[in-house]
């Protein structure tokens, strides 16, 4: 069976800039939907929520389809973004 991947390859090897901005745009759509929940509670439980949601999860279960690589490319930059995010917020609830 052919499995047919919605990234593109060369001899194999995923295009790390079409799967890094794939995985921007799935963190942005999450965090957009977040945003409408986090903006009813207090930072601090916001804080709390964010760092309890299985983004990697998430991740790897919408591109189950898809390569060990490319899952591994899209997690560490969704991880990354997590990251920036979350110290945001900290900076924003002055921690």
């Amino acid at each position: 069976m052919y499995n047919l991947s919605r990234f593109t390859a060369v001899n194999g090897i995923p295009d790390r800039e079409e799967v890094e901005t794939w995985a921007e745009n799935y963190f942005h759509n999450l965090l957009t939907l977040l945003n409408a929940f986090f903006s009813q509670v207090e930072i601090d439980d916001a804080l709390d929520r964010m760092r309890k949601i299985p983004f990697a999860q998430l991740v790897v279960e919408e591109l189950e389809n898809e390569s060990e690589e490319v899952k591994k490319i899209a997690v560490d930059k969704v991880m990354e973004l997590v990251e920036i995010e979350i110290r945001y917020m900290e900076a924003y609830a002055g921690r």
